[in-house]
């Protein structure tokens, strides 16, 4: 089995060193924790990839509407969890089959996201979900954990999460 941990990390959070190191079953918790010792001793913080989730809906399949409501998600995701793009290792979005008129990463790099990588990919036909639902899933290079993420679900996709 091969783990890739991240090394040092410099004053603007970005990894400038990535250690790859070939792991057996029994050994790869030794790796681990010697990963985080030597983060720790390097710059006292440990950053570790961290998703955020949100969705949103549109009323119609339209390329505008699409657009408009992939900002306002993403802004809401920006204001809720004080993201700085630059700690953004990655995007996927994802949308209802019922969804055609525009790639909701089109509306991102309308948004302005234009260095970060995205990637979008059609979800199944499925009867119990939301119709024209967009989803996204943001993989956050951070030192907040899981429990300080806050997701965002805006109009008819706050019917996903009740529990939020």
């Amino acid at each position: 089995m091969t783990v890739i941990l991240a090394g040092a990390i410099n004053r603007q959070n970005r990894i400038n060193n990535i250690t790859m190191y070939k792991a057996s079953r029994k050994n790869t918790n030794l790796c681990v924790y010697y990963m985080v010792v030597y983060l720790i001793l390097s710059w006292g913080v440990v950053i570790i990839l961290r998703g955020i989730r949100g969705a949103t809906t549109v009323t119609t399949n339209n390329r505008e509407e699409i657009f408009e409501c992939v900002a306002e998600l993403l802004a809401a995701i920006l204001r809720e969890n004080l993201l700085n793009t630059e700690d953004i290792g990655a995007v996927i979005f994802s949308s209802t089959p019922d969804l055609n008129a525009a790639f909701p990463a089109a509306g991102a790099r309308k948004f302005g996201w234009t260095q970060v990588p995205l990637f979008g990919t059609q979800e199944i036909e499925c009867p119990d979900a939301p119709a024209l639902c967009i989803r996204v899933l943001i993989l956050w290079n951070t030192d907040l954990r899981q429990q300080g993420i806050k997701n965002v679900y805006l109009h008819g996709a706050a019917s996903l999460r009740q529990d939020i």
